[in-house]
């Protein structure tokens, strides 16, 4: 294509003629194609940097001088675009890798205290299913942290009554728990 037909269609692309732009992409989405390809490696991220220099191209037609070199100007705009894809893609590594271990943590103390939730719920649920007694003496033993003297006292019961509440309530916990 010559140089004045490439003059023409800037100028018909600077007019808002959609045509003009698709003359401009047959002429030179290949070569895009190519130069971003040699920095990128990958043709899925070259067919899309072609389709966002296009983009801007049709965004700032207006800004195109029809004086300068349109091919060099194309491509200037490819390669900031490529660079800016580099340096977002960097920064989202970086972004990424300082995440880790935040949200490794958070992961696993969520976890964690979901399922010691569930569990204190599931207790507590057991806890409510003893006998009025034993259920009183479990909790002053375990809830409140009484030693079995100061229960009996409290109570008014011996320290065995206690000791044999306190084993039947763990025995009855634990055959509910497994």
């Amino acid at each position: 294509m010559s140089l004045n037909n490439e003059q023409k269609l800037l100028q018909l692309l600077k007019t808002g003629d959609a045509l003009a732009l698709k003359g401009l992409y047959s002429l030179y989405a290949e070569k895009v194609y190519y130069f971003s390809f040699r920095y990128l490696r990958n043709s899925a991220d070259s067919e899309e940097i072609v389709q966002e220099a296009f983009l801007k191209i049709w965004v700032h037609r207006n800004e195109i001088d029809e004086s300068q070199s349109f091919n060099n100007y194309l491509f200037t705009i490819t390669r900031n675009i490529i660079f800016n894809q580099y340096r977002k893609k960097i920064n989202e590594l970086a972004y990424v890798e300082y995440l880790k271990p935040l949200i490794n943590d958070l992961d696993s103390s969520t976890e964690e205290n979901i399922i010691s939730n569930d569990l204190n719920d599931f207790l507590s649920r057991q806890i409510d299913k003893l006998p009025p007694q034993r259920k009183l003496i479990f909790k002053k033993s375990r809830v409140e942290g009484l030693t079995y003297p100061q229960i009996a006292t409290e109570l008014n019961i011996s320290e065995k009554t206690v000791e044999c509440q306190i084993r039947l309530a763990l025995k009855t916990l634990r055959k509910e728990i497994q």
